[in-house]
C-alpha cells in the first residue's frame, strides 16, 4: 500500500521509541504503577521479523513466569506454562486454527453467527505469533499480564510487512465464552430459542436479538493489548476496550469492531497520526485520537463505502469519516482486511471542527450519542413541526436555516441520491451541533444542525434488494427516498424545502456540480485505477478467509476474487458513473419541477487564477473546463485571483468587471476570467524560484508542524485565504498535470 511521505518520520521514531521501552525498563516502570510483583520483560519487542528467533523472557525478582501462546491470560488460563528456556518464535501460519475454528451453528452458545451460511476455513490461516507472561512470586501473587506480538516474514506473513496491521490480543473468554463473549450468541440465545417466547420467524439481522453480539454499552466492553503496525513498524502498543459494532452487521460472521483508549486501561488517547490525509478544518493533522472504529471487508459491497468516501472527501459542508485499510489479527489469527476510520463521537467533533466536546451534541440513527436528551427533543420536535408547514413561505423557511445548516442538508442528499445509496434516507445518517458559544473565526459553531453521511456501502449499483427492473444507474433515487420519507424525518423536510424556489435552485446548482466535477469520470478513473491497483490483493484475501470455502485450492480462490473484483465489481462501477448523470440529472429535473434544458457552460483563465461555479472549483489550469446546467436554474460564478494577481474582468459571452456574476444559462456560453500576471510563481512556497514537488513535499511537512513554508501566500492554492490540506490535494493535482 502506498503511504504519505510525511508519516515516514512519526513511524521511525514510534518504533525507536517502543523498542527502548520494551528493552530497557519496561518492568520498573509497570510495577511502580500497576503491581507489587514486577512483570516480565521480553528480549524482543512486537514487530516484523526476517528469520525465527529466540525469545527469552526475565523478571526482576526471579520469580516464576508463566507464559501463553495463544492469546489467552497467563494468569488464569489452562494453557499457560512455565517459562524455563528461550521460546522459539517462528510463523505458526501451519499450526491448527483456533479461533477461526468458530463456525455457524444456531444450536450452539458459540455461533459467531445466525442464519448466514457461514462455515469454517478448511485451510490454515495467516498467523502471527503472540505470547503474554506473567510473574508469580512466592505468595502467589501475580503480576500484570503482558504481552508481544510477532510476524516472522519467511512465508506468507511478508505480505503484510508493507501495509497497516492491527493485533488485537484478549482474552478468548471475552470474544467466545457463553456468558460474556462478545463474539457470539451466548446463552441467552439458547435460552430465547428454547423458550415460550422463542418467534421462529423473527429474523436473525434483527438489531434486538437476545444474542451476546447485538448488546451493547459499556457492560459489552472487553479489555484488550492492541498493537499498530505500519510498514513493518509498531507505532502504537496499549491496552484499550474492545466492543462489537454495527447495526446487522453484528450478526455477520466478520464483526467490526470499536476501539477505545481510556485511563481505566491506561492512555486516554491514542497518539499517533493513524489516518493520513486526515486534517481539522483549519488544515492541522489530527494526531490523537480517543476512539477508533474497524470496519470489517469481508466483501466487496463493504469497500464501497471508502470509495464513496473518497469522492465526497474534502466537502466543506459534509461531515464524512476518513479511513484506511489495514489488516486485523485476533490474538495472532488473520482475521481479514478492515478500514480504519476515527469513531463518531464529541471528540471527533472537537478534533475535527474545533468544538470542545463538552458542547457536541450528536444525533445517529435516531439515538443520542452525545449531549442531553433536551438537545435530541429539541431536534425531532423540529422535524415534527416544521415538516407539515409552508416552506415556500418566507418566515417558515427562515426559521429552518436558522435551525438547520441549509448546506450540508443540501450537500447530504445530493451525495446519498447521486450514489444512488439504498439503505437510506432516515438510515444511516447523523447531526451534529455546538451546543456552546459561538467561536470566533470558526464558521462551524454558529449553533446549527449540520449532516453526518457514512455507511456508503449500498450504492454505486449495489443493492440487497432489486432496482425494479432497471440498472442501478438508471433507479430514480429521488422516487426512493419519497418511497422511504417516513414521518417527521429530515426527508420530509427536504421534500417540502424542495418546494422553495431558493431552496431548489440551491439544491439543483449543487447536484449539476456533483454530475460534472464531483463524481465525473475524471475524478472516478484514476480512484478505479488506484482501488485496482491497492486493494485487488487487499480485498481477495479477506474474501479467501471468510466465504473461501466454496472448494479447489486457496490460491485458485485468490485468482477467483481477484478476478471477480476487478473485471465484474470496477467495471460495474464504472459503467455507473458513466451513465448516472444522463438518468439522475432527468429524475431531478422532474422531481424538483424545472422546466428547461441543459446547456453547457465553458470557463477559461488565462493562467493567474481560478473560477468558482456554485460549490466547486474545477480545474482551469490545464485548460478550458465545461459543465452542464438547467437553463431555469441560476449558476454563480466567482473569479478567484491568485494572491498577488488581480482580476480584471470577464470575456466571451459575458462582458463584465464584477469579479460574481449569477447567470442564466438560456443557451451554451463560455466565460473567460482575467487576470494580471501574479508577481511571484503560484505554488513556490520554498521560494526557490520554481514550482516542483519540493513544493508540495515542503507543504506536507508544514502541515504536519514538522517544516517551515518560506513564502506563505503561494500555499494558498486554491485562493481562499487559508493554507490547509486542500491546497495541497490542488498542489498535488497540478503536479501530476505537468508531468
Amino acid at each position: 500500500m502506498k503511504k504519505i511521505n510525511i508519516l515516514i518520520s512519526y513511524a521511525i521514531i514510534a518504533a525507536i521509541t517502543f523498542a527502548i521501552f520494551c528493552t530497557v525498563n519496561i518492568s520498573t516502570v509497570a510495577a511502580a504503577v500497576v503491581s507489587e510483583v514486577s512483570i516480565p520483560t521480553f528480549s524482543a519487542g512486537s514487530g516484523f521479523y526476517g528469520t525465527d528467533f529466540e525469545l527469552t523472557l526475565s523478571q526482576a525478582e526471579n520469580n516464576t513466569i508463566y507464559y501463553t501462546i495463544d492469546g489467552s491470560d497467563p494468569v488464569s488460563s489452562e494453557t499457560a506454562e512455565i517459562y524455563s528456556s528461550p521460546i522459539t518464535v517462528s510463523d505458526r501460519t501451519s499450526q491448527p486454527n483456533i479461533y477461526s475454528a468458530y463456525a455457524e451453528d444456531e444450536n450452539s452458545p458459540v455461533s459467531i453467527c445466525c442464519g448466514v451460511g457461514y462455515r469454517k476455513p478448511t485451510f490454515s490461516v495467516d498467523k502471527a505469533s503472540v505470547v503474554r507472561a506473567a510473574a508469580k512470586d512466592k505468595n502467589g501473587k501475580f503480576s500484570e499480564s503482558v504481552g508481544q506480538t510477532y510476524f516472522i516474514t519467511t512465508g506468507n506473513l511478508s505480505k503484510y510487512d508493507s501495509i497497516t496491521v492491527v493485533s488485537i490480543v484478549t482474552d478468548p473468554d471475552n470474544l467466545f465464552s457463553p456468558d460474556k463473549g462478545i463474539y457470539v450468541t451466548g446463552n441467552k440465545y439458547i435460552e430465547w430459542k428454547n423458550s415460550a417466547e422463542y418467534d421462529p420467524a423473527k429474523s436473525v439481522w434483527d438489531t434486538d436479538n437476545a444474542t451476546n453480539y447485538f448488546s451493547k454499552g459499556r457492560e459489552w466492553e472487553r479489555e484488550a493489548s492492541v498493537t499498530i503496525f505500519e510498514n513493518g513498524s509498531t507505532v502504537v502498543q496499549q491496552d484499550m476496550g474492545i466492543r462489537v459494532k454495527g447495526a446487522s452487521t453484528r450478526n455477520g460472521a466478520q464483526k467490526s469492531f470499536n476501539l477505545y483508549a481510556r485511563k481505566d486501561y491506561g492512555e486516554s488517547k491514542i497518539r499517533y497520526p493513524l489516518i493520513e490525509d486526515n486534517y481539522s478544518y483549519d488544515g492541522n493533522i489530527i494526531d490523537k485520537y480517543d476512539s477508533i472504529t474497524l470496519r470489517s471487508v469481508p466483501d466487496e459491497v463493504r469497500l464501497r463505502d471508502s470509495f464513496a468516501q473518497s469522492l465526497i472527501h474534502g466537502r466543506k459542508d459534509l461531515t464524512t469519516q476518513d479511513m484506511k485499510p489495514c489488516a486485523v489479527f485476533l490474538n495472532g489469527e488473520y482475521w481479514g482486511s478492515y478500514q480504519m476510520a476515527e469513531k463518531f463521537s464529541d471528540y471527533f467533533i472537537e478534533s475535527n471542527y474545533g468544538i470542545p466536546k463538552k458542547n457536541v451534541a450528536m444525533i445517529k440513527n435516531w439515538e443520542l450519542e452525545e449531549g442531553t436528551q433536551e438537545e435530541m427533543d429539541e431536534f425531532n420536535n423540529f422535524m415534527y413541526s416544521y415538516c407539515k408547514k409552508d416552506l415556500t413561505n418566507e418566515t417558515n423557511y427562515k426559521a429552518v436555516c436558522d435551525f438547520l445548516d441549509i448546506d450540508s442538508l443540501i450537500e447530504h442528499y445530493a451525495a446519498g441520491i447521486y450514489l444512488g445509496t439504498y439503505d437510506w434516507p432516515n438510515y444511516n445518517f447523523g447531526v451534529w451541533r455546538n451546543t456552546g458559544a459561538e467561536i470566533s473565526g470558526n464558521p462551524y459553531s454558529d449553533g446549527k444542525w449540520r449532516f453526518i453521511t457514512f455507511d456508503l456501502d449500498y450504492t454505486m449499483g449495489a443493492t440487497y434488494e432489486n432496482f425494479g427492473g432497471v440498472q442501478g444507474y438508471a433507479y430514480d433515487s429521488f422516487e426512493h427516498i419519497v418511497n422511504k420519507c417516513g414521518k417527521y424525518t429530515p426527508t420530509n423536510l427536504f421534500i417540502q424545502l424542495m418546494k422553495n424556489e431558493d431552496f431548489r435552485n440551491r439544491f439543483a446548482a449543487v447536484y449539476c456540480d456533483y454530475a460534472n466535477e464531483i463524481m465525473s469520470m475524471d475524478k472516478i478513473d484514476p480512484l478505479i485505477n488506484r482501488y485496482s491497483e491497492e486493494y485487488t490483493e487487499f480485498l481477495a484475501n479477506s474474501q479467501l478467509r471468510w466465504w473461501g470455502y466454496f472448494g479447489g485450492t486457496p490460491e485458485s480462490n485468490l485468482s477467483y476474487n481477484r478476478m471477480t473484483y476487478r473485471e465484474t465489481t470496477l467495471k460495474n462501477i464504472r459503467t455507473f458513473f458513466s451513465e448516472r448523470s444522463e438518468y439522475t440529472l432527468e429524475d431531478m429535473k422532474n422531481f424538483s419541477g424545472l422546466e428547461g434544458t441543459l446547456q453547457t457552460i465553458t470557463l477559461k483563465t488565462n493562467g493567474s487564477g481560478r473560477i468558482m461555479i456554485n460549490s466547486i472549483i474545477p480545474d482551469t489550469l490545464s485548460g478550458e473546463w465545461s459543465g452542464r446546467y438547467y437553463s431555469d436554474c441560476p449558476v454563480k460564478v466567482t473569479a478567484m485571483p491568485d494572491n498577488k494577481a488581480e482580476f480584471k474582468g470577464w470575456t466571451g459571452d459575458i462582458i463584465s468587471g464584477e469579479a460574481e456574476l449569477t447567470i442564466t444559462l438560456s443557451e451554451a456560453m463560455t466565460l473567460q476570467a482575467n487576470f494580471t500576471e501574479e508577481e511571484t510563481l503560484r505554488g513556490d512556497v520554498n521560494s526557490d524560484g520554481s514550482f516542483s514537488i519540493m513544493d508540495a513535499v515542503t507543504l506536507q511537512k508544514w502541515l504536519c508542524c514538522n517544516g517551515n513554508i518560506a513564502d506563505m501566500i503561494q500555499g494558498d492554492m486554491n485562493a481562499d485565504g487559508r493554507v490547509n490540506i486542500f491546497d495541497l490535494a490542488v498542489m498535488k493535482d497540478v503536479l501530476m498535470k505537468k508531468k
